[in-house]
């Protein structure tokens, strides 16, 4: 018997998306016959499959609801709000019954005689208020109301496995990662290694695995998506709005641990853009806008990012405002407020406690929600950003990395101590001459390095972590924490490695600016570092001008007139100044000669467990000695390592290509202020990669089949 509860719970769930998506359109169309007989049909045979298993409260309700369907389908009327909200809190009664039913495999004790009482009220024509206790407040916990949970239902090409082991796979695969690194990092300390090929092989097989368990982690984004029409349809009929919700990208998955930490934050921004930023109709056509607002809300995925778009068409944020707030809540002084830039500004919002509602509702305006979502989405290594435009709208865009489980790390030392920074927080590294390094200044008792055209606060990170032994300040870090940047200084930067990701146990977990810890492939234990947590201890600020403040540099009139690049100074053999345009850039790379090997087709590297094609740019000559410079380019998840002679610098200007009689590999050329620069072609040496990529693929293949 409890065989056949389980399956008819999950067959139910399925039934009861598909009702919640035709609900919605239903209130929209609410003469179209044919989906008010979809709907009916649904019920009906819930209705009968409760009946057949004994499910008395199930089938009253679902019959109740089906009874008043019928009316409608019968007559042909339109069904009224007010039949369309007893349906809907029918339809919301089945899913807590089913939650029960799935969690303890019975009913819940009570009855519905509330609601059983309003639907045959409606039924009859008597007048009837759904009851309180029925209705759903727009604050409550919205998985609770607007969609059933992901596991209720399986594509028929699909298994159910127990989510633990799924989670024992993924630990199994973590420790054969480490395992490969140990190995891998012995094999690079072997001259002639007899079992080169055999590593080889061993470690495309255990990236091959590890991207396959991987799979199994992902959830389509749309498990939440389906949560947001129901939610902005109660949200705005309780504040008297009219807002229309659009989705895209449904298909984009992340993984679960993933998608349940950015679930919340996201119902967060669409209940602050409903409260918020849409106006009331009558404030939207004194604008000269519709009506009606739009949310907009869209997945897309970017490399190893995921980046979520939450967008309105509403007022937009005031600057002013919230300069003026800023000041009045005491989070800056009216001076650091005056020369905030608007993006910096923005960002403000995410401070704790920081709100310019008027009024506190049951909605939102208590000053806690965005800088929760600020830590939620940074403790997964994510960033938000803000844009907006008064009058127009708001967009935040949250980056998040498709996985968290592992991932590629930096290890530094500092302090006499090892530790690990993601690599999708770190910015840049930098070489320092010393404490006396003349790009560091100090302002106000603060030291603050210059990186271009630009201020960072920059700090020890032994004496944020409290170490007893002081860094020598040889390299500085510079991280991302969201909005925030700050640059750490260090003693060492040791290697870029892919790492798997343990919980810290004991007291380590109090402290915020550790973010868990990790076995590296010479068997030592590892901290990872949380860079929001270490902005926080450095005091860094959103938007604190006076720690973040850019030098003028003169512009040329082409400089005012095209946006800006992104740019590599490169040098290349005995070319001229050579600069390269950074799309496609992922890292950059000094990695000892030793780790390079020279196959059939030409050299190559591990690069994260991957075998990687190292293509040299015309006129380089690999070193034989020390280390080789490389520019790593993004091919899916593979790499093409392009090699150069020395990486120089890196800017962000306009770039206006002079094109040139050039051999292959080149664009053109460009003045850069007023030096002439050849401008390297990256994707030329990325295609000759890929070439070499597909040609071992398809070596590969072959030796398989044989």
């Amino acid at each position: 018997m409890q065989e056949l509860i389980a399956d008819f719970v999950v067959e139910a769930g399925e039934n009861l998306e598909q009702i919640d998506l035709d609900l919605l359109r239903l209130e929209g169309r609410p003469a179209d016959a044919t989906l008010l007989n979809g709907i009916f049909r649904l019920l009906h045979t819930l209705k009968g499959a409760s009946g057949f298993l004994g499910l008395n409260r199930l089938q009253a309700v679902a019959h109740a609801g089906e009874a008043l369907l019928d009316l409608y389908r019968r007559s042909g009327d339109p069904m009224p709000t007010e039949a369309f909200d007893g349906i809907v809190a029918a339809i919301d009664r089945v899913r807590r019954l089913l939650k029960a039913l799935g969690e303890t495999g019975a009913e819940p004790d009570g009855d519905d005689a509330d609601l059983l009482h309003h639907l045959a009220a409606l039924e009859t024509g008597t007048p009837s208020v759904l009851p309180p206790e029925v209705r759903a407040p727009p604050s409550a916990d919205p998985s609770a109301v607007t969609g059933p949970d992901e596991t209720w239902g399986a594509p028929a090409n699909s298994v159910r496995v127990d989510l633990n082991l799924l989670e024992a796979m993924m630990r199994l695969t973590s420790e054969l990662v480490l395992s490969r690194n140990q190995l891998l990092r012995l094999h690079g300390e072997t001259r002639d290694d007899p079992y080169a090929l055999s590593l080889q092989r061993l470690s495309t097989i255990t990236s091959a695995l590890q991207d396959t368990v991987m799979q199994t982690r992902m959830r389509p984004m749309g498990l939440v998506w389906k949560t947001l029409p129901r939610l902005v349809r109660e949200l705005s009929r309780t504040l008297g709005k009219e807002v229309a919700v659009e989705l895209s990208g449904a298909g984009t998955e992340i993984d679960r641990q993933l998608l349940e930490a950015v679930r919340d934050p996201i119902l967060h921004m669409i209940r602050n853009a409903v409260d918020h930023g849409i106006e009331t109709p009558d404030d939207r056509l004194r604008a000269g806008k519709p009506r009606g607002g739009v949310i907009r809300a869209g997945a897309m995925q970017e490399g190893n990012w995921i980046k979520v778009r939450i967008e309105d068409d509403g007022r937009g944020l005031d600057p002013e405002r919230i300069r003026a707030r800023a000041v009045a809540q005491g989070l800056l002084t009216a001076d650091e407020a005056a020369g905030l830039s608007e993006p910096a500004t923005f960002a403000l919002i995410m401070a704790p406690g920081f709100s310019t509602a008027e009024t506190v509702t049951n909605i939102s305006g208590r000053g806690v929600g965005m800088d929760v979502v600020r830590a939620h989405i940074e403790r997964i290594g994510g960033q938000v950003e803000i844009t907006s435009r008064a009058g127009q709208g708001t967009s935040f865009v949250l980056r998040i990395p498709l996985t968290v489980a592992i991932m590629p790390a930096l290890r530094i030392r500092a302090g006499g101590q090892a530790f690990a920074l993601a690599l999708s927080s770190v910015a840049e590294l930098i070489r320092l001459e010393g404490p006396q390094d003349p790009r560091i200044e100090r302002v106000a008792g603060r030291a603050l390095l210059q990186v271009r055209d630009e201020l960072l606060d920059l700090a020890g990170l032994s004496e944020l972590l409290g170490l007893e032994a002081p860094d020598t300040g040889r390299f500085a870090v510079v991280i991302l924490a969201g909005e925030r940047r700050l640059a750490l200084t260090v003693d060492e930067i040791v290697d870029t490695e892919e790492i798997v990701i343990k919980p810290v146990s004991g007291k380590l977990r109090e402290l915020p600016e550790y973010g868990g810890a990790t076995i590296l492939g010479d068997g030592s234990v590892t901290l990872i570092l949380e860079p929001g947590a270490l902005a926080t201890l450095a005091g860094v600020a959103d938007g604190a001008a006076a720690h973040r403040r850019r030098t003028q540099q003169p512009s040329t009139d082409a400089e005012t007139q095209t946006p800006p690049v992104a740019l590599l100074y490169l040098e290349v053999g005995q070319d001229a100044p050579v600069i390269a345009t950074m799309t496609h850039v992922r890292r950059l790379e000094r990695v000892p000669v030793s780790e390079i090997r020279h196959g059939p087709s030409g050299p190559l590297m591990t690069y994260f467990g991957r075998v990687t094609p190292i293509v040299p740019v015309d006129g380089v000559r690999l070193q034989t000695e020390g280390d080789q410079s490389l520019v790593m380019l993004a091919v899916g998840d593979d790499h093409i390592a392009v090699a150069v002679d020395r990486i120089a610098d890196m800017d962000e200007l306009p770039l206006e290509i002079v094109p040139t009689d050039q051999a292959p590999g080149r664009r053109g050329t460009a003045l850069i202020r007023g030096v002439p620069h050849a401008v390297l072609d990256l994707d030329h040496y990325r295609q000759q990669g890929l070439a070499r990529l597909m040609g071992a693929a398809a070596i590969g293949a072959a030796g398989c089949a044989a």
